[in-house]
């Protein structure tokens, strides 16, 4: 089908693929109610649209349909909690931009720059409340809001210099 923009929409597809399904079954004499590719994405859309709704019993879902509506919504349901857990436990959020970091060795000019972007691409992955990303930014010296203009150019600034630091001593 074509991109399905609402939740409306989403339930119409699911709702009218699975209702083929079901035709396609009793047409050809199936015995067991097979889901199709369509439907099967049409089963995921409808699970990230309605995460907490039983749509597989609104739907009379065949047992099969219902098994991947089930699995779908548990797994979204999981990444969900994961992405809360991830905006909110400190260990995690430590350990997750100590990853994206990296080692710096004995250079605080690069380290800096690369904290202030693992920062920011956290805050935006996760959707940190404002508590949490003003903390966060304090590591840094930034104030609640996150670094200015002039901070993110002073940064980059000095990152670059250490690397041409570092160039010319390999040279």
């Amino acid at each position: 089908m074509s991109k399905i923009h609402n939740s409306i929409e989403v339930y119409v597809d699911a709702a009218c693929l699975i209702a083929r399904d079901k035709l396609h079954a009793k047409i050809l004499d199936l015995g067991e109610i097979m889901v199709s590719a369509a439907t099967l994405k049409a089963i995921e859309r409808l699970a990230a649209a309605f995460p907490d709704r039983d749509m597989a019993s609104e739907l009379s879902m065949p047992p099969k349909h219902r098994m991947e509506f089930e699995r779908t919504r548990k797994s979204i349901v999981e990444k969900e909690q994961q992405r809360r857990r991830l905006a909110t436990d400190p260990d995690l959020i430590i350990e997750t931009l100590t990853r994206e970091v990296g080692g710096c060795g004995q250079y605080y000019e690069l380290w800096l720059p690369r904290m202030m972007r693992a920062i920011s691409s956290h805050i935006r992955r996760y959707s940190v409340d404002k508590a949490v990303a003003a903390v966060l930014w304090a590591i840094v010296d930034c104030a609640a809001d996150g670094p200015t203009d002039k901070d993110w150019n002073e940064a980059c600034e000095m990152e670059s210099e250490v690397w041409a630091t570092i160039r010319e001593a390999t040279e």
